[in-house]
């Protein structure tokens, strides 16, 4: 008489996204921290990586739209991140929070820019328009 031997599994951690293709990548300042955070899009969310201690430092939650662009202020507090779905939202760094977010285009999100004092925002759409002379 044989026996057959089972060998059993368990499921292990997932890694998940790293980083999209869709935004570039940031470079932001934690709170007098010494260690370097890069800002990533990944899908509709943005994460903050410690380089350091190659670690996922924060997430911030987007809603259902790929992220397309983003941009720090100049004090990197807060950021922008602008949507496919022509949204754009304000993140602040230090609450790990959304302070706004508005739908400014009909369709993605394109460049987001400061000014250099960091309290006006400048965004540009993916928005084609045929003009006849």
């Amino acid at each position: 008489m044989t026996t057959k031997q089972y060998l059993q599994f368990s499921r292990g951690p997932v890694f998940g996204i790293i980083a999209s293709a869709s935004g570039k990548i940031l470079q932001v300042n934690q709170r007098n921290n010494k260690d370097d955070f890069v800002a990533v899009p990944a899908c509709e969310n943005i994460l903050i990586w410690n380089l350091q201690t190659k670690e996922k430092h924060m997430v911030l939650n987007g809603e259902a739209s790929a992220v397309t662009s983003l941009v720090t202020d100049h004090n990197h507090r807060n950021i922008a991140v602008g949507y496919a779905d022509g949204m754009i939202r304000i993140f602040d760094l230090q609450l790990n929070n959304c302070l706004v977010s508005f739908i400014g285009h009909k369709s993605a999100v394109s460049c987001l820019a400061y000014e250099s004092e960091g309290s006006n925002l400048a965004s540009g759409g993916k928005v084609c328009r045929n003009i006849m002379i």
